[in-house]
């Protein structure tokens, strides 16, 4: 056994002796393949599982076993059929049978019980059965395709799974078994896998790369093993060049930060006593990603939802990385994280078991208080934890396929929830993904014609922190040649609408009140949104009712609803009653006399809730517009508030204030 030692083994069985509810919860999360004859695919009909979707709420569809020509959505209970519901479904059985093969591994490991060997062995001689027969197949854009799935990317996710279950039950396998799963399912999947290689950086080559490694490591293959690590853009060097200076995944997204980190320590746990010269553990970059969730963490202990983040699938807790990393390390800042992440569920899951140390000590959580600015991430989040708030804006440099057309972003949280959030996405196959979750429109940010930003790395000009307040300055400037990584992407931008635009944005942050200042050089007077959206209800509504027209689904404009427009010539106050019931005022003003406020309803996510959404529009040559958020309780909100605008000026009065508040653009 590679990824065990015999010590290891040992100590295993003795815990599961001592405690046997690891078994319990083994049994219980593959109860549908314990309890069910094997069901395995005879031909490549599997497809994506994020086509597995209702296409009206963008939600994960109910799976059942016995169902496979079905499909329910949770939400109102429509049920689909045909594809590419179809094909998402059986990718779903493929997972849960690569998980279970690893999992009831473990479970024979612990007890050679039998019945646990049996089903592992028949799930892989099923495999190997019909793997070499699968038609490549898949057509998902910017994807390569799949044998058993329509990605490489999830056939190797797969073999992943399967090779560790192999490497448990091997030593009980006659010859001829061993033969087979290894010609006709590990070798033939480790040679496609070769096969289908892309020269890029990106989540899926380190996944690729990790599960052609660990196939090399258990199948004693160095070929496959150089391959995957030291060749040009194996494991190596997407560690080397995918994680910037300050630690964050280059992709920007911190679910595919850690979904990466995944692909590493897979690798990193097969091949702990085993080839051990492949690891990379001695490479700073591990270190950096794993330390910096903790900078990040909002004030519900979620992780900020940038670029291509499922906030319905993400846990955005991951002990699994950080459990096996203090074992390997013993740093204390995962032994900070494991005690965050435990504050919330018990420290009952497998990874646990297998790789918990008991040096660990889990303490009170320590959470950060102070602000974190990182121009080399591009993150800067300015917080208030007495009032539960977080400030957070995103200038990350631009990631590739999975970025989202937003900078420099803004996410608030206050009262411990998102006011003005990141939607993320939903399932990259469900059509909301594309047509409005990724979008410039649906996100707090400039956007011009109404259409996508392209690919643009921000510059932070200034960060300041004093006694009163905190505010950071980022400016994008689209006369500067676009960004671009070594990564394929789709186009979904209009570079010809952003051509010569200059945008700065500014953002003070006082104790009640955060000022949201934009100053655009828009030399061909193109159509600037100045957007925000708010989770929570407007309360009062200004300007009058202007129809939309009928924009085509794939538009973003399409899923907007109940839009008022109104001159603005003055300072315009909007009251909103939050989802805390707190109520909020935002201010807005613009230096452009002819410029209107938008105010329109949009989906959430999921689209069975919505957002309000506040627009400045301008077609000035030079605009300069401001938002004052006011967070003051309730009772202790500005009143009279005017925002006046001169040159490089920003001066804001209310009743509130015994001085002009002035701030400089």
């Amino acid at each position: 056994m590679k990824q065990f030692s015999e010590a290891d083994i040992q100590r295993l069985r003795q815990a599961y002796h001592d405690d046997p509810r690891i078994l319990s919860k083994i049994q219980e999360d593959n109860a549908v393949v314990l309890n069910n004859p094997v069901l395995v695919p005879e031909t490549g009909c599997a497809s994506w599982e994020l086509f597995y979707y209702c296409p009206t709420h963008g939600v994960p569809l109910i799976w059942d076993r016995h169902a496979s020509e079905h499909y329910r959505c949770p939400i109102d209970g429509e049920e689909f059929t045909g594809e590419p519901f179809r094909g998402g479904w059986w990718r779903k059985l493929n997972d849960l049978n690569a998980r279970a093969c690893y999992q009831l591994g473990i479970a024979w490991m612990l007890t050679e019980d039998k019945t646990y060997f049996d089903r592992v062995r028949d799930i892989l001689m099923q495999y190997a059965r019909y793997y070499p027969g699968y038609a490549e197949h898949g057509g998902i854009p910017y994807n390569g395709p799949g044998k058993m799935n329509a990605q490489t990317l999830c056939d190797a996710l797969c073999l992943s799974e399967f090779v560790k279950g192999y490497d448990l039950i091997f030593d009980a396998l006659t010859e001829n078994e061993q033969l087979i799963i290894e010609r006709d399912l590990l070798r033939a999947g480790a040679d496609f896998l070769l096969s289908k290689r892309w020269e890029q950086l990106h989540n899926h080559e380190v996944r690729i790369n990790s599960a052609l490694a660990m196939l090399g490591a258990v199948l004693d293959d160095t070929h496959y093993l150089d391959i995957g690590v030291n060749k040009e853009w194996g494991l190596r060097d997407q560690l080397r060049c995918g994680v910037l200076k300050g630690g964050l995944w280059f992709e920007g997204s911190l679910h595919y930060h850690h979904y990466a980190l995944q692909g590493f320590f897979e690798f990193e746990r097969m091949i702990r006593y085993a080839h051990q010269e492949y690891s990379l553990m001695s490479m700073p970059q591990y270190r950096k990603m794993l330390t910096l969730p903790l900078h990040l963490l909002m004030p519900d202990d979620t992780e900020p939802t940038f670029n291509d983040c499922i906030p319905l699938k993400d846990t955005v807790r991951y002990p699994d990385l950080y459990e096996f990393a203090y074992a390997c390390t013993g740093d204390e800042t995962c032994a900070r994280m494991l005690s965050i992440i435990y504050d919330r569920e018990p420290r009952t899951g497998l990874t646990a078991f297998l790789y918990g140390d008991p040096r660990l000590r889990l303490t009170e959580p320590v959470r950060e208080t102070g602000n974190y600015h990182d121009p080399d991430n591009g993150i800067t989040i300015i917080r208030r934890p007495e009032q539960g708030r977080a400030v957070v804006l995103k200038h990350t440099p631009y990631g590739g396929e999975h970025d989202h057309y937003d900078k420099p972003g803004l996410i608030i949280y206050n009262n411990h929830v998102p006011l003005l959030p990141d939607m993320g996405t939903t399932g990259y196959g469900a059509p909301m993904h594309y047509s409005y979750y990724k979008n410039t429109l649906s996100h707090n940010v400039l956007c011009v014609e109404e259409f996508n930003q392209p690919p643009v790395n921000p510059r932070t000009l200034s960060f300041t922190e004093t006694d009163d307040y905190a505010e950071v300055t980022v400016e994008v400037d689209w006369r500067e040649p676009p960004a671009d990584v070594p990564s394929l992407t789709r186009v979904e931008w209009n570079t010809h609408a952003y051509r010569d635009i200059v945008y700065r944005r500014k953002v003070v942050v006082y104790e009640h009140m955060v000022i949201d200042i934009t100053r655009v050089t828009n030399p061909h007077r193109r159509q600037l949104d100045n957007t925000l959206h708010v989770d929570g209800e407007r309360l009062l509504t200004t300007g009058g009712y202007t129809p939309l027209r009928n924009y085509d689904p794939s538009d973003p404009m399409y899923y907007f609803r109940d839009c008022f427009v109104s001159r603005m010539g003055r300072t315009v106050s909007v009251p909103f009653r939050t989802l805390t019931e707190k109520k909020i005022q935002i201010h807005c003003a613009c230096s452009d006399p002819d410029a209107e406020l938008h105010q329109l309803t949009g989906p959430a996510n999921p689209p069975i809730g919505s957002l309000s959404y506040l627009k400045i529009r301008s077609k000035a040559r030079t605009v300069v517009s401001v938002y004052v958020i006011d967070l003051h309780p309730e009772d202790e909100q500005m009143r009279n508030v005017i925002i006046s605008l001169s040159q490089n000026t920003v001066n804001i009065t209310s009743d509130l204030q015994e001085a002009i508040l002035t701030q400089h653009i």
